[in-house]
């Protein structure tokens, strides 16, 4: 049976929010019951440093009934929180320090994958390493 999208009236419930660090940055999962990932829709509102999502149709329902927040998660991103914008939006906010992050966006069985890639340390203005190697 296929899926259809949620209509003004089903709001699918996001239970779980998990932070991953990647090799490359860290990962955002909108965990949600099983079946209903798919049915999220996701606006992009971005402005300045920061990547700004919204997810109509959503409601953030955490055990601890709070919002999520990391602090610092990689080099180049200050702040992540996952909040309830109004009773039917949920915004994903990505805070750069010096521009916005570069963020994609992935489906899975158990939701929606935010990925954000950190800033390379010479992308930060620091020096390069000039690194010469002789061998015989």
């Amino acid at each position: 049976m296929a899926q259809t999208p949620p209509t003004q009236a089903e709001i699918v419930s996001i239970n779980r929010v998990q932070l991953n660090q990647t090799e490359t940055g860290f990962e955002v999962i909108l965990l949600t019951p099983t079946g209903t990932a798919q049915q999220l829709q996701v606006v992009n509102v971005s402005a300045g440093n920061n990547f700004i999502a919204e997810i109509p149709n959503a409601q953030l329902q955490l055990p601890d009934g709070q919002p999520f927040r990391a602090e610092n998660p990689i080099e180049g991103v200050s702040e992540v929180t996952v909040t309830n914008q109004n009773e039917n939006t949920v915004r994903v906010t990505a805070t750069g320090e010096d521009k916005q992050p570069t963020i994609e966006l992935f489906d899975s069985k158990e939701g929606l994958i935010f990925s954000a890639v950190g800033d390379a340390p010479s992308a930060r203005g620091e020096e390069d390493i000039e690194l010469v190697v002789t061998g015989e």
